[in-house]
């Protein structure tokens, strides 16, 4: 089962302990939650195109079971693949290794979690917090009165205090729960899912642009 699906029915089992309700049910709010209608439409959505060509054009989303989603930014007649996944960017791998979405409209929303998902906090002298990705890039700050907004990932950051979220043993592309943990985490400080950082930019216009 690849990634999708499998964040799915983990998020699924949790909301049926918690709420006490059906498993269909659970598995239709995971979904929602994850911006299908249900279950089936996840099924749906997430399927593979058994019929994709061996050489895939740039831009196509794949699946790897080891790592998770990735989009490919080259492709080979020997069967060479390079993509940028959830665990970093110019991963080669082989064509047999990959599946292929049948949606793949799925690459305009494909956002490498490591861009985004925070991977620990800094505290600065004055109060100051400032949230960092898996690139130790800052991506969001706090200021002392409590106003958060993006922070360019370029800035230098002098902290007295660092903690960790989670670590590399628990990455987020193979457990689940460190990306529902850091949601909630960014949604504490009054950040939507869908409100990403300065870092995720230039990949926007990556994908966009088709510019690899």
């Amino acid at each position: 089962m690849n990634t999708n699906l499998n964040f799915i029915k983990k998020r699924a089992k949790l909301l049926k302990s918690k709420m006490a309700i059906k498993q269909y049910e659970a598995l239709d709010q995971a979904s929602q939650e994850y911006g299908c209608s249900n279950w089936r439409h996840a099924q749906k959505k997430y399927a593979y195109n058994q019929n994709a060509p061996y050489v895939l054009e740039k831009g196509t989303i794949v699946h790897f079971e080891g790592g998770g989603d990735g989009i490919v930014t080259s492709s080979e007649e020997n069967g060479a693949i390079t993509l940028y996944m959830h665990c970093g960017a110019n991963n080669l791998l082989a064509r047999e290794e990959l599946e292929v979405y049948e949606d793949q409209s799925l690459s305009k929303y494909f956002m490498p979690y490591r861009l985004f998902i925070p991977y620990g906090l800094w505290t600065c002298d004055d109060g100051t917090q400032v949230l960092f990705n898996r690139d130790y890039k800052p991506i969001w700050i706090k200021d002392v009165q409590g106003n958060v907004s993006k922070i360019c990932p370029d800035t230098w950051i002098r902290f007295v205090h660092q903690e960790w979220f989670f670590n590399d043993s628990h990455m987020f592309d193979k457990n689940p729960k460190v990306i529902f943990e850091c949601k909630a985490f960014l949604r504490s400080w009054g950040i939507n899912d869908g409100d990403f950082p300065l870092t995720c930019e230039q990949f926007k216009k990556t994908i966009s642009t088709g510019n690899w």
